[in-house]
């Protein structure tokens, strides 16, 4: 009979579930034996190889072991990590502060961290780097992740929503209430959360409407004396420097106290408050007072200094009231009450200086008739000019008093201011007999001899 030797078997059986810190022992045992199993154990698509080196168990597609597991939930399955070659262990391969499936969401690389791919890389140029967007919910491959025409940088920039393109976070928002949308503002370069971007008084948006730079702060945009804000305050025209059109500035009139919107009477061109006889317009352009008649308190009113080509604002030299600028002997003050031209000796320009027509009694003023330069008012036979030139006087005839007319004597080489020797009456110049006056009166030539032949008388006997 044949004894049979029956030799006991035992059979380990082992599970693996997970690989714990002790399992992780015989993992180096484990990876000498695949070579002899198959390349996918567990056929969950994921190589042993793959999964031993990342703690996973090769024979299990169950849970975080499997395809669809995902250990470190950074939203990338084990599957798509092994294609990715990320760590299914660590939830952000690269050390650049986004996690892996964030990255592979967007086309980023997980295993870069440098370029457009690290945390600050802006993949589309939006001005939000990847770190951001992923702060911001924000699509780092999408300029406009809303699609509000406004760019996620610019939105953050200026703390409205790059994922709501409705209400006042959207292209028509106006949150700064400047009466320009977001939409414009981005346009601009203004700042939508602040109505005055460049500080100067103006919102953006009026600037925008008037041509002017809501970027460039210019406090008095029209260059009339009034701050934006004052004019805005005042209902005048920021960006026009005359808001009524009357040739005054709209500084100039607030200053003077006149109104910059209207241009009836006293706050007109041709208004004369002062009663100077200069108009505003004059005032303006001689920077003289609209409202007192003698800005220098010369005495002279700034109407007449003007005309006068005198300085209105000066009262030392010649324009002062005392000067006399022409040498006529008479003061500006002085002439300005004559009405003579302070600037001209001969004011009527008759050849005759207004001191001497003074004088003389003479309107300095007219030129024409009996106090003209041809005018003899003393009817003597010499004209205003001859008078003056001689030394005489107009209105008196006969000015030595010799009983000879000025212009007889003139016209005969004799002073009409000389009644004295052969100038006198009883002069005698030709020796002729014959005195002065009787020539005169004989209208005979006092330089010439007349000699008179005196005959006897006839003798009559009766």
């Amino acid at each position: 009979m044949r004894r049979i030797k029956i030799v006991p078997l035992i059979i380990i059986f082992l599970h693996f579930y997970a690989v714990t810190p002790g399992v992780a022992k015989n993992l180096d045992a484990l990876q000498l034996n695949s070579a002899n199993e198959q390349l996918d154990s567990d056929s969950d698509s994921l190589t042993n190889p793959w999964e031993i080196q990342h703690q996973l168990n090769p024979y299990s597609a169950l849970g975080p072991d499997g395809a669809a597991g995902d250990p470190d939930n950074d939203g990338l399955s084990n599957a798509a990590e092994q294609i990715h070659t990320t760590n299914p262990r660590n939830p952000d391969s690269d050390a650049d502060g986004m996690s892996d499936g964030w990255e592979v969401g967007y086309a980023l690389n997980p295993t870069s961290a440098t370029g457009d791919d690290g945390a600050t890389g802006d993949a589309d140029r939006d001005n939000l780097t990847n770190q951001e967007e992923l702060f911001s919910s924000t699509n780092p491959r999408n300029v406009d992740t809303d699609g509000d025409s406004l760019r996620d940088g610019w939105e953050v920039d200026h703390q409205l929503s790059p994922i709501n393109s409705t209400g006042y976070h959207g292209s028509a928002g106006d949150p700064d209430t400047d009466q320009l949308s977001n939409g414009q503002e981005q346009t601009a370069a203004t700042n939508p959360r602040h109505h005055d971007s460049d500080s100067d008084g103006l919102p953006d948006g009026l600037e925008i409407e008037h041509g002017t730079n809501p970027l460039d702060c210019e406090l008095d945009a029209d260059s009339d004396g009034l701050e934006n804000q004052l004019e805005l305050a005042l209902a005048t025209n920021p960006f026009r420097a005359d808001s009524d059109i009357d040739g005054l500035p709209d500084g100039w009139e607030v200053a003077q106290q006149l109104n910059p919107l209207s241009i009836a009477g006293l706050h007109g061109a041709n208004g004369d408050g002062d009663a100077d006889g200069l108009v505003q317009l004059h005032e303006y352009q001689h920077q003289t007072n609209p409202h007192q008649a003698d800005s220098d308190d010369d005495g002279l009113g700034d109407g007449w200094e003007v005309r006068s080509n005198l300085n209105p604002l000066s009262a030392v030299g010649n324009d002062g009231a005392q000067a006399d600028p022409d040498s006529d002997s008479l003061s500006n003050l002085v002439e300005q009450g004559l009405r003579t031209n302070p600037r001209s000796a001969d004011s009527d320009s008759d050849q005759l200086p207004d001191a001497w027509e003074l004088h003389q009694q003479l309107d300095p003023l007219q030129a024409s008739a009996e106090f003209g330069t041809a005018g003899d008012p003393d009817a003597d036979g010499l004209s205003n000019l001859a008078e003056y030139r001689n030394s005489t006087r107009p209105l008196v005839a006969d000015c030595d008093a010799d009983g000879m007319p000025d212009g007889w004597e003139v016209r005969y080489l004799l002073d009409p201011l000389d009644a004295l020797g052969l100038n006198g009456a009883a002069g005698d110049p030709d020796v002729d007999g014959l005195s002065n006056v009787v020539e005169f009166q004989r209208q005979t030539h006092p330089l010439q001899a007349s000699y008179l032949v005196m005959l006897p008388l006839a003798q009559h006997s009766y």
